[in-house]
């Protein structure tokens, strides 16, 4: 609920802004434990986890972020990422 009014009111105010030079990260991380030591019977939303984030970097305005814990698409998910701004 609160991500969806915070959407909404960045969509109303952040209007026509000049994006000039962006930079891109990645943060890893893991839930409860580390990829390479989850077992076939632990609870799958174990693991490996990454935030991605570009920043407008004068501005300071998060341009799009993304969070990913299906290590596979995470090529498929930079691509994107950077397609959306």
């Amino acid at each position: 609920m609160a991500g969806e009014k915070c959407e909404r009111i960045m969509a109303e105010k952040i209007r026509n802004v000049e994006v000039r030079d962006v930079e891109a990260d990645e943060v890893w991380s893991f839930i409860g434990k580390k990829e390479k030591r989850v077992r076939p019977d632990d609870d799958q939303n174990l693991g490996d986890c990454y935030t991605f984030v570009a920043i407008e970097r004068p501005s300071k305005l998060v341009c799009a972020g993304r969070y990913q814990d299906n290590i596979p698409e995470l090529v498929r998910v930079r691509q994107n990422l950077f397609r959306s701004i």
